[in-house]
């Protein structure tokens, strides 16, 4: 079963023995993906619904966002921008399901390797996508060589996700932190180039971009257990698409 488990003990004379048998032949990042947490029953019981309540409160919160870009793409002003926009917020809608508690299994009945797939497809399209919303934004400050290279690097990235299995495509999360590191580098240029040169709403871009960057910095080094922090990545985007 690779739902987050909660299991009730009852300490022995005072003593509480944990072992975790844990075995990992295939998956690279089998195996604990965080810390446990040890509380009265009624507190983790707690602490289990109200991550569930987050995860689709934040879920529901950028779909609705992502339909509200599409129908202003659709009914009033067709710019290509309102339409990366959207499907960038689709693409976050989805993150939170596939992620932590997994809460996308208590609406549906997907195996594991379905939500892996997803998991990182939406990861590996939401750097391209977001890269064409800015360019669409800021066309004279972001290079359309610049924009090729970003599409070029993160299709194969794409499309080992879509038909390869878990086992491969995970190996490929490095790498492409890397290209996300370097592509968020140049997204501040870009950002600060616009506010330079005066562009119409440019500062409160850069300002939410900012926060994104560092977010995404922490989510990376959260993620991978090197400091124990929270996800910031969606508390980031809110700002973001607030600016």
């Amino acid at each position: 079963d690779y739902l987050p488990a909660r299991v009730s003990v009852e300490p022995l004379h005072n003593e509480l023995n944990l072992v975790v048998q844990v075995s990992n032949f295939n998956y690279s990042a089998g195996g604990l993906w965080d810390y446990i947490k040890l509380g009265p029953h009624k507190q983790v019981q707690s602490a289990w619904i109200k991550n569930i309540g987050i995860d689709f409160f934040i879920a529901g919160s950028f779909f609705l966002i992502g339909i509200y870009f599409l129908v202003i793409f659709f009914y009033f002003n067709n710019r290509p921008a309102s339409l990366y926009f959207s499907f960038f917020c689709m693409l976050l809608a989805i993150r939170p399901l596939v992620t932590d508690e997994l809460a996308i299994l208590y609406i549906t009945n997907w195996n594991w390797q379905l939500i892996k797939h997803v998991e990182f497809i939406s990861l590996y399209l939401s750097v391209p996508v977001l890269s064409l919303f800015s360019y669409e934004l800021f066309p004279k400050e972001f290079p359309k060589k610049i924009l090729h290279i970003i599409l070029l690097a993160s299709m194969p990235f794409v499309l080992l996700a879509i038909l390869a299995s878990p086992f491969i495509f995970r190996y490929a999360l490095k790498p492409f932190q890397v290209i996300m590191l370097l592509t968020a580098i140049f997204g501040l240029y870009v950002y600060i180039n616009a506010v330079r040169n005066k562009r119409p709403g440019s500062i409160y871009f850069l300002t939410g971009f900012c926060i994104l960057f560092i977010a995404i910095i922490n989510d990376i080094l959260y993620n991978s257990l090197l400091i124990q922090s929270v996800n910031l990545v969606y508390f980031a985007l809110f700002i973001l698409i607030i600016s």
